[in-house]
C-alpha cells in the first residue's frame, strides 16, 4: 500500500474471518493462511469469544482488566502475524450485545423503558443490552484502552444503538441528561404528538453522537493513524430508530460501513441492496471511504451459503466506489461463496490500480430523503439482524420506501449509471454536476430545499417527482401547497383519491412526442392520486373516469392530471401527482420504465448506453484523473442460483470528446475492439459473466 496518504483511504479487501468456533486451539498461520489464499488486505479480528451470548468480562481473549477469567491472549499471538502477510488489523469490539448474567450485576446500566422494564431478548432468551449515557459508557471506553495497548489499525464498533423504537431509554441517566438538555422532563413515548417525539429522536441520536464523539478521541489520542468506523445505518433506517444517523456520525469515523450486503435470502429477490447502499454511503461518507459488507449466510442459517456467482455479484457491486467487506465462519468449512470471495478479491487485488482515486461519472441523481424517512408515515422500516429490528411494512396511501427502490429499478432496466443524493449534498451545491434530478414521493422537504431545487431547474436542470413530493415540510408537516408548485407548474386540491382499481391514463395528443417509446397504447393507472390543477404547467396525460369494472368499452378521459410538464427558466419538470414509482415496484407495469425511459431520452444525453440481449444489467460510471473512464457492468441475471445466464455480443457506447487509445476488459483481462464515433467510442464486449469493468484510455 501507498504510504503518501492515510492507509485506509487506499482500496482495501477487507475480511471478517469468524474463528470462535476454535479459538482456544486454533492456529492463527493457519488464520493469515486463509486470509492470503482469498487476498484480504485488511482483518475485521475477533478479540473475544461472542458465540456465548454476546461481550462479558469472561470472554476476552486479550489483557485488559476489565476480564475476570485469563484466556488465550490471540492479539498478541496473530497481530505480528498479519503484519508480517501486509495485512492491517481492525478489532471487532461489540456494543450492543451481552448476556444477562453480566449486565444484571449492574443495573444502573441497563437500557429502560417507560414502564420500567428492560430492553433484552436481542436474539435469544438469555441476553440484553445496555444505554450509553448510564457509566457502562466508562467500562466501554476502558475496553478500548486497552484493546489500543497492542498495535492494532483500528476499530470497529458494532453498535451501542439506541432502542427508541423499543421504547427506550428512560433510565435515571437519560432522564437527568434529558432534563439538562431540554429543560424539561423526558415526555412520554408517543410518535403522534410531534414536538415530543422530534425531541425524543433528536436526543436519542445526539446520546449516541456524544458516545462515539467521546470513543474517536479517546483512540486519536492513543493511535492518530488508526481507522474507525462503526456498524452504520443502512438505507431506508430512520435515524430515529436506533439512533444511526450516518451523517451526523461521519465527523468521528474514518469510514462508513454498512451490512448493506446482508441478503436474508437470494440475490435475485433484493437485487436493488447492495447498489443502493453504495451509493448512498458514498454520498453520507463525504469524500471519506465507505464500505459494504456482504455476508454468505442464506438467511438466519448462517452455514448454509450463498453460491458462488451470487458472491461475486454482490462483492462486484460493492468494490466500485467502496471497500468490499466480506464475513466467513471457520465452521462452515469450504464453501462456494468463499470460493466467490477469492475470485473478487484476486481480481481487485491483481487491478488494484483501476480502483485507486476514481470519482462517479453519472449525471443522474436519485434523491434519498432523510427527512422523509424520519417523518413521513408511509415507510417501510427495513429489517436488519442488528438487535433483531424486524422489518414494518407501512400502511399509509404513499410509501417513499417503495418509491424510492421502484424508481431505482427503472433506472437499473433502462441501464442508467445514477447517483444517490441526500438533501445535505443538495444544500451544498452538489446538484450542479447532474442534468437529471429524480424525487420518489420525496414528501418531506425544507424551504431551503424546496428553493435549492427550483434553482437547480431554473438553472437548466430536469426533475422527474410524483405524489405528494414537498407536499410537507422538513418535519411532517402537512403544507396548504406543495413546496415545489412553481416547479412542477401545478396547484394542489390538498385531496387524495382512489384506490384506482381498474383505471387507464389518457394521453393527450398535444404531448405524444413524450410518449413516444410506449409499446402499448393502454397505460394503467396508478391506484392513488393526489388532486391538483397545472397552472403554468401542459397536462400531457390524464387519469380516466373511475371504472366500475375491469370488462368495459367506455374508457373516457377525466380532467385530472397524470403527468404535468413545464418550464421552469431554463430547466424542465415531469410532475406525476400519482403513485407511480410505488406502483411500479408493486406491479412492475413495464411501461412505467418506458415512460421514464422517454423522458431521460428527450431531455438528456447518458455518458454510457449498453445495448445488446435483454439481460438485466447494472451500469454504472467512473472516472479516475482526466484519461480514463471506467465502466462496470453487472449481470443480474441469477435466476439458475448456482450460475449466471451470460450475455453475449454487448455494445458500449461511452461519451467522450478525447480521442481514445485503449479499452480493456479487466475480468476478461484482454483488449476490446473499439470504433470511434462523433461523440465518443462503441465497444465490442463478447461475453459478460457476472460482471466486468473496462477500462477506457484516452490522449
Amino acid at each position: 500500500m501507498s504510504t503518501s496518504k492515510p492507509w485506509w483511504k487506499q482500496p482495501l479487501r477487507i475480511l471478517d474471518y469468524n474463528y470462535l468456533i476454535q479459538v482456544d486451539n486454533y492456529d492463527f498461520r493457519e488464520y493469515v493462511k486463509t486470509c492470503k489464499e482469498l487476498h484480504a488486505n485488511v482483518v475485521h479480528f475477533h478479540p473475544a469469544d461472542g458465540n456465548r451470548g454476546g461481550w462479558s468480562e469472561d470472554v476476552f481473549y486479550f489483557r485488559t482488566g476489565l476480564a475476570t477469567v485469563q484466556h488465550r491472549d490471540i492479539l498478541a499471538e496473530a497481530i505480528p502475524l498479519l503484519h508480517e502477510a501486509g495485512i492491517k488489523v481492525i478489532a471487532y469490539t461489540c456494543g450492543h450485545w451481552f448476556p444477562k448474567r453480566f449486565i444484571d450485576k449492574h443495573p444502573d446500566w441497563w437500557a429502560i423503558r417507560q414502564d420500567g422494564s428492560q430492553v433484552e431478548h436481542l436474539y435469544g432468551d438469555d441476553d440484553t443490552t445496555t444505554c450509553v449515557n448510564t457509566p457502562w459508557r466508562d467500562w466501554a471506553f476502558t475496553l478500548v484502552e486497552d484493546l489500543f495497548s497492542y498495535d492494532i489499525d483500528g476499530m470497529l464498533w458494532d453498535g451501542p444503538i439506541m432502542f427508541l423504537d423499543r421504547g427506550a431509554c428512560y433510565c435515571e441517566s437519560c432522564k437527568a441528561k434529558f432534563r439538562q438538555q431540554y429543560a424539561r422532563d423526558m415526555p412520554a413515548w408517543n410518535r403522534d404528538e410531534k414536538e415530543d417525539w422530534q425531541q425524543l429522536a433528536e436526543f436519542s441520536s445526539s446520546s449516541l453522537r456524544d458516545f462515539y464523539r467521546d470513543s474517536y478521541e479517546i483512540v486519536k489520542k492513543i493511535k492518530p493513524d488508526s481507522c474507525i468506523y462503526l456498524n452504520a445505518g443502512n438505507v431506508g433506517e430512520p435515524s430515529w430508530l436506533v439512533g444511526r444517523g450516518n451523517r451526523g456520525l461521519m465527523p468521528y469515523q474514518d469510514m462508513l460501513m454498512s451490512e448493506g450486503g446482508f441478503m436474508y435470502g437470494r440475490v435475485s429477490d433484493n437485487m436493488f441492496k447492495t447498489t443502493a447502499s453504495l451509493k448512498l454511503y458514498e454520498t453520507q461518507a463525504g469524500g471519506k471511504p465507505c464500505s459494504v459488507a456482504v455476508s454468505p449466510a442464506f438467511g438466519s442459517w448462517r452455514s448454509h451459503h450463498l453460491s458462488k456467482p451470487e458472491m461475486r455479484v454482490l462483492l462486484a457491486e460493492s468494490s466500485f466506489g467502496g471497500n468490499p467487506y466480506a464475513a466467513m465462519w471457520l465452521e462452515s468449512g469450504i464453501s462456494p461463496a468463499y470460493e466467490g470471495i477469492a475470485d473478487v478479491y484476486g481480481f481487485l487485488e491483481k487491478n488494484e490500480a483501476y480502483y485507486e482515486d476514481t470519482r462517479s461519472a453519472a449525471n443522474v441523481a436519485l434523491f434519498h430523503s432523510l427527512n422523509t424517512v424520519d417523518n413521513y408515515t408511509g415507510l417501510d422500516v427495513p429489517y436488519c439482524d442488528l438487535s433483531g429490528m424486524k422489518a414494518k411494512p407501512a400502511e399509509a396511501i404513499g410509501n417513499f420506501t417503495r418509491s424510492f427502490h421502484g424508481f431505482q429499478e427503472m433506472l437499473e432496466r433502462l441501464r442508467v449509471p445514477f447517483n444517490i443524493v441526500d438533501e445535505e449534498l443538495i444544500e451544498g451545491g452538489g446538484l450542479a454536476k447532474y442534468d437529471l434530478l429524480i424525487m420518489p414521493n420525496c414528501a418531506c422537504t425544507s424551504d431551503a430545499l424546496c428553493k435549492w431545487i427550483g434553482d437547480y431547474v431554473a438553472n437548466g436542470g430536469t426533475v422527474i417527482a410524483d405524489f405528494e413530493t414537498s407536499h410537507l415540510d422538513d418535519k411532517g408537516v402537512r403544507r396548504n401547497e406543495i413546496g415545489l408548485a412553481d416547479v412542477f407548474g401545478v396547484s394542489s386540491h390538498n385531496e387524495t383519491y382512489g384506490p384506482r382499481r381498474w383505471d387507464f391514463v389518457h394521453v393527450c395528443e398535444s404531448s405524444a412526442d413524450v410518449f413516444s417509446s410506449l409499446s402499448q397504447r393502454f397505460i394503467p393507472a396508478p391506484n392513488y392520486n393526489m388532486r391538483v390543477s397545472a397552472t403554468t404547467g401542459e397536462v400531457a396525460a390524464v387519469f380516466g373516469k373511475p371504472l366500475i369494472s375491469n370488462i368495459t368499452k367506455d374508457y373516457q378521459p377525466s380532467d385530472e392530471p397524470f403527468l404535468v410538464v413545464n418550464r421552469h427558466g431554463s430547466g424542465t419538470s415531469y410532475y406525476i401527482p400519482g403513485t407511480f414509482s410505488q406502483m411500479f415496484a408493486e406491479r412492475h407495469v413495464h411501461c412505467f420504465v418506458e415512460i421514464v425511459g422517454g423522458i431521460i431520452d428527450r431531455e438528456i444525453k447518458l455518458p454510457v448506453e449498453v445495448s445488446g440481449p435483454p439481460h438485466f444489467i447494472n451500469v454504472s460510471v467512473r472516472k479516475q484523473g482526466d484519461n480514463r473512464t471506467l465502466v462496470q457492468l453487472v449481470n443480474y441475471e441469477l435466476r439458475p442460483v448456482t450460475e449466471v445466464i451470460r450475455a453475449l455480443d454487448l455494445k458500449i457506447k461511452v461519451r467522450t470528446s478525447a480521442q481514445v487509445a485503449s479499452v480493456r476488459a479487466l475480468r476478461l483481462d484482454k483488449d476490446l475492439a473499439f470504433a470511434c464515433s462523433d461523440d465518443g467510442v462503441v465497444i465490442s464486449l463478447p461475453e459478460l459473466g457476472e460482471f466486468e469493468v473496462l477500462a477506457i484510455d484516452t490522449v
